[in-house]
């Protein structure tokens, strides 16, 4: 039995709908944040229209659709007005597509609907963003090329805490804060595009914080209380206030570190008013000519930071500058010297004084000791206590003097009777006698 028409209809169609959905599967239709319908009807290539509402205006000739790539992705199209070859025109997105360029932009919705200007074109009343301003205001840098808005987002800012090795509860210690806005230099806007403003905290609580052109290079004093372990964020925030896509924050440094506990005693209690505390570190004794380093301990409260730091030393007559967080100085002559260090911080508070002193003294040489007395020299010999009949005797000369050499030396036999020969030699600091025949039994004595 042969099919009916029908039914051969609805198999063809079961065809083409497979057919389709195999051309969806393996040619996926593109998807972009946005979509551009054109100026609407009646505006064709080379349609005068006018543009009102922006920093820009007058009667212009809409040109094409172009599309708008991100880092070589499209994302969207914009139209394009006016096409000027050394330009590349003006190009527009649709004001319902600006919270999607923004996003695909990398940039923060809420800063760049401040700043961008909402522009009308007619006919058709259409209400437009010019997306070179959508652009800028996301960090990002347009550049036109054939018929394609090329958008390239600047990289968000880096930054860097470096801590000392070993960090000690109760003393102070020098925190350094770096960082880089990375901003596209072909990005022009009509504020400080470099700006980075930053906050630093230690667990939570704010230490410092201010703003930077392009580059921080910062030191913080601070005195951790007590050992333990610290997490230290530096915060950063590009002039775009762009956020970090992980988090939807800030630019965040973090950094944990290990305070163990300090040999000194406890930190310095802050001063009252919110007044900042002078401190320094000075050696207390030093010899005349020799370099001392003064070093700067000061600490603000409150989130403020130390501005100004004015060093005074009496009396007068070294050598060195004194300002700064550190510097060298030398004293010429014996005495005791002051230094003294009063600082102000961010807010407008000025220190009470801090005073220090350190004792200048030349190196002690004794004098001479007195000469000791002269004393006799002691007379001291070794010999044997008994010789046999005609056999040879050895006598050593063992004689000295406590405060100087002996020079000479009298020998003397009592008695001489019977005596063979006797012939004395003298060796390095002591005498010695030469060996002796003697016949009879004698007594020797010393001079």
């Amino acid at each position: 039995m042969m099919p009916t028409v029908d039914k051969l209809k609805q198999k063809l169609w079961l065809i083409i709908f497979f057919l389709c959905l195999l051309n969806l599967v393996i040619f996926p239709t593109a998807v972009y944040a946005w979509s551009d319908p054109g100026l609407g009807p009646g505006v064709v290539q080379g349609t005068q229209v006018t543009i009102s509402g922006g920093d820009f205006g007058g009667t212009l000739k809409y040109n094409t659709l172009y599309e708008v790539r991100v880092n070589g992705s499209q994302v969207g199209s914009a139209v394009l007005i006016n096409q000027i070859p050394s330009y590349g025109g003006y190009a527009f997105i649709p004001s319902s597509a600006l919270s999607e360029a923004v996003s695909a932009f990398k940039g923060n919705y809420s800063h760049v609907s401040g700043n961008v200007n909402l522009y009308t074109i007619n006919p058709n009343n259409n209400k437009r963003y010019w997306i070179r301003e959508v652009g800028y205001h996301s960090g990002a840098d347009v550049i036109y090329s054939g018929k394609v808005v090329n958008i390239t987002p600047s990289p968000l800012p880096t930054g860097n805490i470096s801590t000392p090795p070993t960090i000690k509860a109760g003393q102070p210690v020098n925190i350094s804060l770096t960082a880089t806005s990375l901003t596209l230099s072909g990005i022009s806007v009509f504020y400080d595009k470099y700006k980075l403003d930053y906050k630093f905290k230690i667990n939570g609580s704010q230490v410092d914080s201010g703003t930077a052109s392009k580059n921080l290079s910062k030191q913080v004093n601070y005195t951790f209380p007590s050992p333990g372990t610290y997490t230290l964020k530096l915060e950063l925030e590009d002039a775009f206030k762009r956020k970090d896509p992980k988090t939807n924050g800030p630019v965040t440094i973090e950094k944990t570190v290990t305070v163990i506990a300090g040999s000194g005693g406890p930190p310095p209690v802050p001063p009252s008013g919110g007044k900042p505390l002078a401190d320094f570190d000075l050696p207390s004794m030093t010899t005349p000519n020799t370099s001392v380093t003064v070093t700067d301990r000061s600490q603000a409260y409150g989130g403020a930071t130390i501005t100004t730091r004015t060093w005074t030393i009496t009396p007068s007559g070294y050598s060195g500058t004194p300002a700064g967080t550190s510097y060298s100085v030398s004293f010429p002559s014996e005495g005791t010297y002051t230094v003294k260090l009063v600082v102000k911080d961010s807010k407008g508070n000025t220190s009470d004084p801090c005073e220090k002193t350190i004792i200048v003294q030349g190196d002690f040489i004794p004098p001479d000791p007195p000469e000791p007395p002269n004393g006799p020299p002691v007379a001291k010999m070794k010999y044997p206590k008994a010789v046999g009949i005609g056999k040879p005797a050895q006598i050593e000369n063992l004689s000295y003097d406590t405060d100087g050499s002996i020079v000479d030396v009298d020998w003397d036999i009592d008695p001489q009777e019977g005596r063979v020969a006797a012939v004395l030699t003298t060796v390095p600091w002591r005498m010695k006698a030469v060996p002796l025949s003697l016949r009879k039994r004698g007594n020797m004595k010393s001079l």
